[in-house]
């Protein structure tokens, strides 16, 4: 996510520009999001919640960190980075729509219960300030700002087939490739 507002220092002259995420609500918030569990039904485990940890805005279900949202406080660059449980895996966030494996869920704002906001603070040369805020957890008119796409398996071509020519009889040799993306296996 990247973007500013207009920037005028006035008669007082250059000051400095700076950025910082908060959530307008206490922590612990629901963030609308849900980890996946491979055991429940449909895949759907518990409530990501949200946390400020020093401007950085963790989603996390009990102790286990599921993403970080945080923005660089001299340029208001925000990065979304999902948790990795190898630092290549990452950690699972259930989508519901099991009929499309690439399938989209995003921050919104759990139905008004939170705001992310992205704050950029201007203070003029004899330290007047302003502020400008935006929302990321809304629709600001061009879709949803942090988003998680989905990761739906694939599977590849057999090879090494050996039938067997003879009744009842297993074949050796036989393999198939598959992948279960990062959501994991559920059967």
């Amino acid at each position: 996510v990247t973007g500013a507002a207009n920037v005028a220092f006035g008669a007082d002259g250059a000051g400095s520009v700076t950025y910082g995420l908060s959530l307008n609500v206490a922590n612990g918030v629901a963030s609308g999001l849900f980890a996946v569990e491979e055991d429940a039904d449909g895949g759907k485990g518990g409530a990501i919640l949200l946390y400020n940890n020093n401007g950085v805005i963790e989603g996390r279900v009990g102790s286990v960190v599921y993403f970080t949202v945080a923005a660089n406080a001299a340029t208001g660059v925000v990065t979304l980075t999902q948790a990795t449980l190898d630092g290549a895996t990452p950690i699972s966030i259930w989508h519901p729509n099991a009929a499309n494996a690439d399938d989209v869920v995003s921050l919104t704002g759990n139905g008004g219960a939170y705001q992310l906001n992205l704050t950029q603070t201007v203070t003029d040369g004899d330290g007047d300030t302003d502020t400008a805020v935006v929302n990321l957890a809304a629709n600001n008119g061009g879709g949803n700002a942090l988003n998680f796409a989905d990761d739906g398996p694939t599977v590849g071509a057999f090879t090494d087939i050996i039938v067997p020519n003879e009744a009842n009889a297993m074949g050796t040799g036989s393999n198939a490739s598959f992948l279960s993306g990062a959501d994991g296996w559920q059967s």
